[in-house]
């Protein structure tokens, strides 16, 4: 937000300074994407705020009603609108990640899994089809990504997967076997202290791209457009006493 600000700004100088529209386009896209690299935004927060001048530009140029750009409007807000205050943003899981977090979790006994940040809860249906010995639960904060899931949770008929709208900050770990986040750098400090703290013995964390401050246990590379890498962390809590 304060990126788009400023480059605004930018552009209506520019415009002042009597520059042409596409000088002026130009300068709101350079100016946001180098404040967004210098807030130390994460890579999608600087494509988005790369791409939105032109976006914006390509919309109002072309003739579409503006009832259809008000819906448009919305229901992007409907899912981005937490990024504002989390500075987490909206970026699912790739399907390749599913089978490697499968992999992981054992099929012979009854556990509990929570994803942090679950948005429309792709892998967590894929996961409650293939480990119905799990009870999943995913916490979303995104109004539309936890309305769609609620709705197919309800549709699915799955048993052992739920949906809340709920910040994890406020969720209790303790109840839980596995968890898994895949959110950004920012708060990754923040939710290993959480995860020491509150996670019981013998259980793990899955963490997707943007590790802990802490030795991981296993590292898995996973063959999708991004690279990703899944880091395993286990037994979160004995780290209070390896790393006071």
């Amino acid at each position: 937000m304060i990126s788009q600000t400023i480059g605004f700004a930018s552009a209506i100088a520019v415009g002042d300074l009597g520059f042409s529209a596409f000088l002026q386009l130009g300068a709101h896209t350079f100016i946001a994407f180098l404040c967004s690299w210098m807030l130390k935004l994460s890579f999608p927060w600087r494509l988005f705020n790369l791409l939105l001048p032109l976006l914006i530009s390509i919309f109002t140029s072309v003739l579409i009603p503006n009832s259809v750009l008000a819906i448009l409007a919305v229901l992007i807000l409907l899912v981005y609108i937490p990024t504002f205050w989390t500075r987490v943003p909206f970026y699912p899981t790739s399907t390749q990640m599913y089978d490697v977090v499968l992999s992981q979790i054992p099929d012979d006994r009854v556990l509990s899994f929570l994803d942090l940040g679950s948005g429309f809860s792709s892998m967590l249906f894929f996961l409650a089809r293939e480990r119905p010995n799990v009870n999943f639960l995913g916490v979303e904060i995104g109004p539309l990504p936890f309305l769609l899931s609620w709705l197919r949770v309800r549709i699915s008929g799955l048993k052992n997967l739920q949906t809340s709208y709920k910040n994890f900050w406020q969720v209790d770990f303790s109840q839980f076997d596995m968890i898994y986040a895949f959110l950004a750098p920012g708060p990754m400090p923040a939710l290993w202290e959480k995860c020491k703290k509150e996670m019981k013995p013998e259980s793990v964390l899955f963490v997707n791209s943007f590790p802990v401050p802490a030795p991981h246990d296993m590292e898995f590379h996973v063959d999708d457009r991004r690279k990703t890498i899944l880091y395993v962390y286990k037994n979160p809590s004995e780290a209070v006493y390896k790393n006071p």
